[in-house]
């Protein structure tokens, strides 16, 4: 086996382990895998993907410039890697040489060796693929040491090395993806939440905020009717105009955020909040989340959400969704929206420079899509 101190093969574990949590110890753990095995270079990559597609590649002392020649022309010629796929040595756990999968003199005498590897310095190989292409949950990942051109070839006991720190590898990435992939799903979830009119705001264990979306946030920055207020140690916490309106406000967030009502209730309960000024009041309504939802990963873990209406805002359609749902046409959808907004088909006419007839009979064919026979069906289907 190559050498390395027990100490200093209990500090790369953990090394190699922590990487899963923080990613951006990966470039330390691989250059101390180079170093134990006396490896001149060092590549961590998903040969099948590149960063667009979800994939990465993890160099040490690679420059960017080889990286890219590589992925640009010498990726088509890659003996190795046409080798292994050949011969099939290249399935999870499976460690091999350079002369494991091309004699050597047929690599040297290859333009691949010659336009590529020797100008690069690399001349020897020792490598194992992490994951394969039949893991679903996560992408074909490989680990490469390489030797220069005058360096002996790796023997048994590099190989051995390496093959002890494969599960710890496998076991590290295969976190890493899946918590990448919850981020991901996450980030999507928040920005979806963006897309909502009305105010919605995340609440962690403590009752305090964990996430705000656009709208809430526009509307907390107000400060009229109800805002937040930052405590040193816990964070945002939602707060009104008055006392009174906090404690039942704080009686909403905290039964909402019991576990007894996590598991079995997630029946919204609301107040009505007046603002300072003349505008319309706030309406907040708040409930539960169930014990698994798509917000879980959110910092400081959310277990109820909060809707905040903006009673003096109009209720304006999604135009797209009304396009979508029903085949209304531009002009239609422009009807049903000033309807919506408390205008008169004369009104609507004027401001138009439309006869009251046109929109009567635009009215007509929103009657039939929408399966309505009054406006007031239009507007609550609206």
């Amino acid at each position: 086996m190559a050498h390395i101190k027990t100490k200093d093969m209990s500090e790369l574990i953990g090394l190699i382990h922590d990487a899963a949590l923080a990613p951006s110890l990966w470039p330390e753990s691989i250059n101390r895998i180079r170093v134990a095995l006396s490896g001149s270079a060092a590549l961590l990559f998903t040969p099948q993907h590149d960063p667009g597609t979800g994939g990465f590649a993890i160099p040490e002392n690679l420059s960017a410039d080889l990286m890219a020649r590589y992925a640009e022309k010498y990726h088509r010629i890659d003996l190795w890697t046409q080798a292994g796929v050949k011969r099939k040595l290249f399935i999870p756990g499976t460690v091999a040489s350079d002369e494991d999968l091309v004699p050597r003199q047929i690599l040297i005498d290859s333009p691949y060796y010659r336009e590529f590897l020797e100008p690069a310095n690399i001349s020897r190989l020792c490598t194992s693929v992490i994951f394969g292409e039949d893991e679903p949950a996560v992408l074909p990942t490989v680990i490469s040491i390489y030797r220069g051109v005058d360096a002996q070839p790796f023997g048994p006991g590099a190989k051995s090395l390496l093959r002890l720190l494969i599960p710890h590898l496998s076991r590290s990435l295969a976190l890493m993806y899946r918590l990448r992939d919850a981020e991901q799903k996450l980030t999507a979830s928040l920005a979806a939440l963006d897309k909502i009119p009305n105010g919605v705001v995340l609440f962690g264990q403590h009752g305090n905020i964990v996430h705000t979306n656009a709208a809430a946030s526009t509307l907390l920055a107000q400060n009229d009717g109800i805002g937040f207020e930052t405590r040193r140690t816990t964070g945002r916490y939602l707060t009104t105009s008055s006392n009174a309106r906090n404690a039942v406000l704080n009686r909403l967030v905290d039964n909402a955020i019991s576990p007894s009502n996590v598991e079995t209730c997630t029946t919204p309960r609301g107040m009505r909040l007046p603002r300072r000024s003349d505008r319309p009041p706030i309406v907040i309504s708040v409930s539960p989340l169930p014990p698994k939802h798509q917000f879980e990963n959110v910092d400081g873990q959310a277990l109820a959400i909060g809707f905040l209406f903006d009673s003096g805002l109009p209720r304006q359609p999604d135009p797209q969704l009304l396009q979508d749902t029903y085949g209304l046409t531009p002009a239609e959808i422009r009807l049903v929206c000033h309807l919506c907004d408390g205008w008169v088909l004369g009104k609507i006419a004027h401001h138009l420079g439309l006869s009251t007839e046109t929109l009567t009979s635009q009215l007509k064919n929103v009657f039939i899509k929408m399966g309505a026979s009054r406006q007031p069906e239009v507007i609550t289907l609206a």
